[in-house]
């Protein structure tokens, strides 16, 4: 079974014809369909196979066809793809569909739910606002900058932490001007997004407080999979954090960063992104290479998909090679701190790992493989051993426990080769 994280797409990523191919392969996708249809009291699937654009992007239509079009593709490859998540995480509406995945939430309520979310949200857009897109700057500065801008009427604020490149800023029209020409002055790239709410700014509030009356209409079960909260970056305490969370996410930033690196820190060998598109696959791809990550919704990645190898017993190896090396190795450092930081410690490091893949029972991925070797060179270089005599050791590493083809591109990647 491959360790996968699987993450939902959120609002933004839809495009006429989604979800039509995988209903005609599919009849799992067909029937989410015909249920969404039923849950909504209109045609959904025509909207999305073959709907007018601008219909489909208004946020009350987008935001149950994308759940839909994500619940549908997960319901016909889940099993297909042999994909079981060990956990789940979606992008804003996209916590919306995890929910489902794991559960704790009825597809049809989710549907209705999302379709009101949407309402709620665009009626909340009482007066001129917008959100933009920054590239290239970093979360505090971008922070400094919309406290500097902002007044007690004019608010604009982070609402999107996307990765460490891309920020979305989102509030009153005025103070994203102001903060737009701050930014753009300073070098960085702006770009207004095609929305016309505040979405994740404390303008959301109105929409915030209607959606936790709507929720409490409905029940909730126990997650089956733990799921990542978007206003935290962890994981659902249990069902009766359910209407907080998706409450708060409304007004709150999305922290998909964090979420990111959460996931990392989990040690998963695969992230598999559901839904129209591949942006949260191309987000994880750019932030952290060493995980391989898949869009379904895009033909080479559900084949890559198919060909992804497990790991074989040769990579349990791997790890015990990489102590023994640790070990062996001749030491021309004579500093007591800095062999202590960087040898001691990152012996230790991998020993841990060891010890906990011994305890879960399972082979190491990729990413094990990976992080084991990445310790070896902080030892190799505070030992003092030469850059030839570094790639040699790991060229011998790896050929000798057969992962040497597997790994070649990460190695490369990493500087180790």
């Amino acid at each position: 079974m491959k360790r996968t994280a699987v993450v939902c797409a959120g609002q933004g990523t839809q495009y006429v014809s989604m979800g039509r191919e995988l209903v005609e392969a599919y009849p799992a996708a067909a029937r989410v369909f015909d249920e969404a249809n039923d849950a909504l009291g209109f045609d959904l699937r025509s909207l999305c196979f073959s709907g007018d654009l601008d219909e489909l992007t208004r946020t009350d239509n987008a935001q149950p066809a994308i759940l839909t079009v994500s619940y549908a593709m997960a319901q016909a490859l889940f099993d297909d793809s042999g994909i079981y998540p060990a956990v789940l995480a979606g992008h804003s509406l996209g916590e919306y569909t995890a929910l489902v995945c794991s559960g704790a939430m009825q597809f049809a309520d989710a549907v209705r739910i999302v379709r009101k979310r949407g309402q709620l949200m665009q009626a909340a857009a009482t007066g001129p606002s917008g959100m933009a897109a920054v590239v290239g700057s970093n979360t505090a500065y971008v922070e400094e900058v919309c406290r500097a801008v902002s007044s007690p009427d004019e608010v604009v604020v982070i609402s999107n932490d996307n990765s460490s490149k891309q920020l979305v800023i989102s509030g009153h029209l005025a103070a994203l001007d102001r903060a737009t020409d701050a930014l753009v002055s300073d070098g960085l790239f702006v770009e207004r997004l095609k929305v016309s709410a505040p979405f994740h700014s404390p303008y959301m509030k109105s929409a915030a407080e209607a959606l936790a009356q709507e929720l409490a209409g409905y029940t909730f079960s126990d997650l089956q999979v733990p799921v990542i909260a978007n206003t935290t970056a962890q994981p659902y305490a249990g069902k009766e954090s359910i209407v907080g969370n998706l409450t708060a996410q409304l007004s709150s930033r999305v922290r998909w960063t964090e979420t990111m690196a959460y996931l990392e820190s989990l040690r998963i060998s695969a992230l598999v992104e559901i839904g129209p598109k591949q942006v949260l696959a191309n987000l994880m791809r750019s932030e952290k290479p060493l995980i391989r990550s898949f869009a379904m919704d895009i033909a080479a990645d559900r084949e890559a998909w198919a060909d992804y190898r497990v790991p074989t017993l040769d990579e349990v190896s791997l790890i015990g090679r990489c102590l023994a090396v640790a070990v062996c190795t001749r030491n021309h450092n004579f500093d007591d701190e800095q062999y202590r930081r960087g040898v001691i410690e990152p012996y230790n490091e991998i020993k841990a790992l060891q010890d906990f893949l011994e305890l879960e029972q399972r082979l190491p991925d990729r990413q094990d493989s990976m992080r084991a070797l990445l310790l070896l060179k902080t030892i190799l270089d505070t030992k003092g051993t030469p850059p030839e005599e570094q790639r040699s050791r790991v060229v011998q590493i790896t050929q000798e426990t057969g992962t040497y083809g597997s790994l070649r591109t990460d190695l490369q990647t990493a500087g180790l080769l």
